[in-house]
């Protein structure tokens, strides 16, 4: 199997500077090659025709739309890697990624996960012993800490985002529904939260498998 490296970008915010910087710096510890793009949302605070604060999940869900916007702009590689700025990475973390099969091989034709916090299998048959990868049940899908999206998945997702309900996730997860495309999951859990207080206020949600 060819090994595939694609292109990386991270989802950060004004203000989580020295969060970014932290994760930063255990990027540069996993083996990737290449520099990662930084996607600082640009997302307004507040609201222009009344001075209100905009919540912090409306800002989450539209800073995750330019991220889709930028990335599908400035590459043509058939699959990306988006990265939220607060995690950790297991060892290996590029090797695993570049040789990992359903990349390899072209089955990622929605999107795929390097995050479980708990997410259910799609059907008894979704996952093969010893495979490092099963099929999720798209209701159960949850995280957006570390996503491979298919280029044209991502298109559609960029101009149907507003058509959608629920957090990043779950969005994704719902027009890959729609449109019958596999959700993958790697197995374990690549990436775990670094930080301890969720960036929009709601539980902060932990890798049911991640070793570290």
């Amino acid at each position: 199997m060819p090994h595939v490296v694609p292109p990386v970008y991270f989802l950060t915010a004004p203000g989580r500077e020295e969060i970014l910087a932290g994760t930063l710096a255990r990027w540069a510890q996993c083996g990737w090659s290449g520099e990662p793009v930084i996607h600082v949302d640009p997302t307004p605070r507040t609201y222009a025709s009344n001075g209100r604060a905009v919540p912090p999940m409306v800002r989450m869900l539209a800073a995750y739309r330019t991220l889709l916007a930028r990335a599908l702009e400035e590459t043509t590689a058939p699959h990306f890697l988006l990265l939220e700025d607060d995690i950790a990475f297991a060892s290996g973390f590029a090797e695993k990624i570049a040789a990992w099969e359903p990349l390899a091989r072209g089955w990622v034709t929605g999107f795929a996960s390097f995050f479980n916090p708990g997410v259910r299998l799609a059907s008894h048959g979704a996952a093969s012993s010893g495979a490092d990868y099963f099929l999720a049940h798209r209701r159960s899908v949850l995280g957006s800490q570390a996503l491979l999206l298919d280029r044209d998945f991502a298109a559609i997702a960029r101009d149907e985002w507003d058509t959608l309900d629920g957090f990043a996730s779950m969005r994704l997860a719902a027009l890959a529904a729609r449109l019958h495309r596999p959700i993958y999951y790697h197995r374990p859990s690549l990436v775990e939260h670094a930080s301890q207080v969720s960036a929009w206020g709601g539980h902060l949600r932990r890798a049911v498998d991640f070793a570290g």
